[in-house]
């Protein structure tokens, strides 16, 4: 809104969040953050206190990208390949996967605000650590259930 002149509107929002200070501050740091003026000291990231927060987050974003749902698409037709679906099913699999993963990720964040961030984080990665074991057995098995077996589990693990 600041962006836009429309200070008043804006001030009046910051307002409901804090008091006259506070959006005085909040105003001031936006308008220099438009203009392009304020500088950003990357030191304070390497300081005592942020440097553990500033790991975890790294940690965090690997962790993510080995394990992640982006493992799963990129995959995904190999997987389902491995236990003999064609290539229609692996497409159809593949969307299925896809609209799940959609849905869950509004859920998630109509949840956040409510629930919490490590919550969620921490219901996800114990659900993934037990649909790891279940995708793996799935693979190992040779019957004719896997494909649902695996589905499911793939499925499922695109909502954690």
């Amino acid at each position: 809104m600041l962006g836009k002149n429309r200070e008043l509107q804006a001030a009046a929002i910051l307002g409901r969040i804090g008091n006259d200070n506070y959006v005085t501050e909040s105003v001031t740091a936006i308008k220099k953050s438009i203009a392009g003026v304020t500088k950003v000291d990357y030191k304070l990231l390497l300081k005592k206190a942020m440097f553990p927060a500033v790991l975890t987050g790294i940690a965090l974003a690997i962790f993510q990208q080995f394990c992640g749902i982006n493992i799963v698409f990129n995959y995904a037709p190999k997987i389902f390949e491995s236990i003999g679906a064609s290539k229609d099913d692996q497409l159809l699999q593949i969307v299925f996967i896809g609209t799940v993963n959609l849905v869950f990720t509004v859920v998630a964040m109509a949840l956040v605000d409510k629930v919490g961030r490590k919550p969620l984080m921490l219901f996800g990665a114990g659900g993934l650590c037990v649909l790891y074991i279940l995708i793996v057995r799935a693979l190992s098995a040779n019957s004719s259930s896997v494909s649902w077996l695996l589905l499911t589990a793939i499925g499922t693990y695109a909502m954690a």
